[in-house]
C-alpha cells in the first residue's frame, strides 16, 4: 500500500477498528477516538476518502450528510495490507 504524506491510511485503520463493533458510529465518536474536533474528523475523513480513492485502493470511507452520523464500508484489513 502508498504511504501519503498526511498519514491518511493510518487513521483510517484506526478508524476501522474502533468502527468495526458498532453500527453508525456517530462523528462524535469518531472525533473522540483520532482526538479531534467534529470539524477536523468530517474534514479527515472526506480526506481519507479521496486520498485512497485517488491511489486505487478499494476502502471507502463516505460522509453523510446527516449531522452526527457516518456511512461506512468495510474492507477486509488483509486485502489492504499488501
Amino acid at each position: 500500500m502508498q504511504q501519503d504524506g498526511g498519514g491518511a491510511v493510518d487513521i483510517a485503520l484506526r478508524l476501522m477498528g474502533a468502527m468495526q463493533k458498532k453500527e453508525g458510529a456517530s462523528l462524535d465518536k469518531l472525533a473522540q477516538i483520532a482526538g479531534k474536533s467534529k470539524e477536523e474528523s468530517r474534514r479527515m475523513i472526506t480526506d481519507i476518502e479521496r486520498e485512497l480513492t485517488d491511489t486505487g485502493e478499494e476502502l471507502r470511507i463516505l460522509c453523510s450528510t446527516h449531522e452526527n452520523e457516518i456511512v461506512y464500508r468495510l474492507i477486509p484489513l488483509e486485502k489492504i495490507k499488501k
